[in-house]
């Protein structure tokens, strides 16, 4: 099947700073709203084989605050609330609610307050909380099941939230480069999280479902680099390891959920208020089921982005996947009685991209 995926979004974003009593308080708002269209076509003879529409509202508030506890010692907490409210566009179609407190308190501890050779310690815990997609909950598409007329899908507009708690502990250091001016950021974190109510592909039923608990633990590092004036590199790479508690393949790692990432950007201006991005991002493989016995291959895509300020407009514009690579996102396998044997069930990955935004800037 060929799938051929509409998107119409607007975003919005409001938010203040106020000191208060030695602290500073800051709080603010985000709010979306989306329409999809998502279609199956049938490439053999060019029909539709399914379709379907949907709609989703975001809405957020947040609030934290920042307080100095000692010299070179900060304070940081706050809470987030998330409402998400998809609907399916169609007679009696599902309208779920998801609705959730995110707390997380953080202390960052300054070794080096020198602003050329700072350096911090941090430590931080977070609730946070993920809603299902759209297209876990109403993706349209119908597979065959090999009998006359029957076929299946595999989206659930039961799916529950899934919830994590995570803890982390990094550091910060900051190194001049030479008598130009130039420097180099270098920083590096170790977390662990635990998720509840997983969203994941159930084999029970063929369709997502709420099925486990995991646990992930992973090392994320990162540099960034101000060479000369207009021009700055950043590289990050993460290595992830994600296992179930609750199944038999606790030592495996968990399907769609690739070990490695690595993303490499280089910021150059073109003038004092024009500037341009180019970004690699490259991925490594996923396997497509709990026993890790098959595997999809990483991708390797190119971004690029330009960024324009006219007074307190500022403009952007991004484009992602610009050369339209062919990837694939996620998968599962399927068993398929004719062949008798599992057969591989791939969602491609998205293509080509542009994204245009305009941003009134308060001063």
């Amino acid at each position: 099947q060929v799938l051929d995926d509409r998107e119409v979004s607007a975003w919005g974003r409001l938010q203040s700073a106020l000191p208060l009593g030695g602290s500073l308080l800051r709080a603010g708002g985000e709010f979306e709203t989306a329409r999809y269209r998502t279609r199956y076509l049938d490439p053999s003879v060019g029909g539709l084989n399914s379709e379907g529409q949907a709609h989703r509202t975001k809405l957020a508030l947040h609030t934290g605050i920042q307080r100095v506890l000692t010299p070179g010692v900060r304070l940081h907490a706050g809470v987030r609330y998330d409402a998400v409210l998809p609907s399916e566009q169609t007679d009696g179609g599902a309208s779920p609610s998801f609705q959730e407190w995110s707390p997380r308190v953080a202390l960052n501890v300054a070794y080096s307050r020198r602003p050329s050779r700072a350096g911090n310690l941090f430590v931080s815990w977070t609730r946070a909380f993920k809603a299902p997609t759209l297209d876990q909950l109403f993706d349209p598409r119908n597979i065959p099941t090999g009998e006359p007329g029957q076929s299946f899908n595999i989206s659930n507009a039961d799916l529950k939230p899934q919830r994590s708690s995570a803890f982390e502990v990094g550091a910060y250091q900051r190194i001049p480069l030479g008598g130009s001016g130039g420097f180099a950021e270098l920083s590096a974190a170790v977390y662990r999280q635990d998720l509840e109510d997983e969203i994941d592909f159930d084999v029970r039923t063929y369709s997502y479902g709420n099925i486990q608990k995991s646990r992930h633990t992973g090392v994320e590092a990162g540099v960034r680099a101000v060479l000369v004036n207009g021009l700055e590199l950043i590289h990050s790479a993460t290595h992830t390891r994600a296992t179930p508690r609750s199944s038999p393949n606790e030592e495996h790692q968990l399907k769609n959920i690739p070990e490695s990432a690595f993303v490499t950007s280089a910021l150059i201006g073109l003038s004092r208020s024009e500037q341009m991005t180019l970004t690699h991002r490259a991925t490594g493989g996923v396997y497509l089921d709990d026993e890790n016995t098959e595997k999809l291959e990483g991708s390797s895509l190119m971004d690029a982005g330009l960024t324009w300020r006219i007074g307190r407009i500022e403009a952007s514009m991004s484009a992602r996947n610009v050369f339209d690579t062919e990837n694939e996102s996620f998968g599962f396998l399927l068993f398929d009685p004719f062949q008798g044997a599992n057969v591989r069930m791939v969602h491609p990955g998205p293509g080509r991209s542009l994204d245009l935004r305009i941003t009134v800037l308060s001063r």
